[in-house]
């Protein structure tokens, strides 16, 4: 697509209902309009990144296909409960390189199948506490460069890999908080075991990473 690009309509004509992979990246994106690629609805991956979209509420609704969306590299400072609204098979997520800092605890709730999700570089903070995840898959998660001085609360049992690289920790202990399940249920303590080769399938135990060092993109 052109780099002169800047908005994205509902009625723009370049979608075909068919579409299954769409690469808008490192265009000028500033707006997406509500439903714009609902045209479009079997699309299973959608590439935004590299733009500079500071809003994308609504913008996803009807692609209950889309497996993978990436948003990196863009403007977003908030997610809304709106913001990933209709995104109901979702299992691949990026949203690292924003300036995120506000998020609705209810932002995550809709994506029920998500396995991998990146937010490293977002200015979080504590808003990393608020997340409610209701996916039970959930596997690989990375708050790498979050600005976050505590650990963060209510992760899914599920999740086996966890970047947690250049914050503010001064504990790599979760705190009471920490250990509750994203349902509420406690998390039971287990036998720490090796971790399996690949963590973002699920596999292995949870590996929290927060050495100081670099991070491999």
């Amino acid at each position: 697509m052109s780099r002169s690009l800047i908005k994205v309509k509902s009625s723009c004509c370049v979608y075909t209902v068919r579409m299954e992979v769409l690469d808008l990246s490192r265009n000028n994106l500033t707006k997406l309009e509500p439903g714009a690629l609902n045209v479009a609805a079997h699309l299973l991956h959608v590439d935004l990144s590299g733009n500079q979209l500071s809003d994308v509420g609504g913008a996803f609704a009807g692609l209950r296909r889309l497996s993978r969306l990436d948003l990196r590299q863009n403007r977003l400072s908030a997610l809304t409960s709106n913001s990933l609204s209709g995104l109901s098979a979702l299992r691949y997520l990026r949203l690292d390189d924003n300036r995120v800092s506000a998020v609705d605890g209810r932002a995550f709730v809709a994506l029920g199948r998500l396995v991998y999700l990146v937010l490293r570089g977002n200015p979080l903070g504590a808003a990393a506490s608020r997340f409610h995840f209701s996916s039970h898959l959930l596997s690989y998660l990375d708050l790498s460069d979050c600005a976050l001085d505590r650990f963060p609360a209510g992760l899914p049992a599920s999740v086996r890999y966890l970047q947690l690289r250049r914050n503010r920790l001064r504990t790599p202990q979760p705190t009471a908080d920490a250990a509750t399940g994203c349902c509420g249920r406690r998390n039971r303590p287990r036998t720490p075991q090796p971790a399996a080769a690949d963590a973002a399938t699920g596999c292995g135990r949870l590996r929290a990473e927060t050495s100081s060092t670099s991070a491999p993109s």
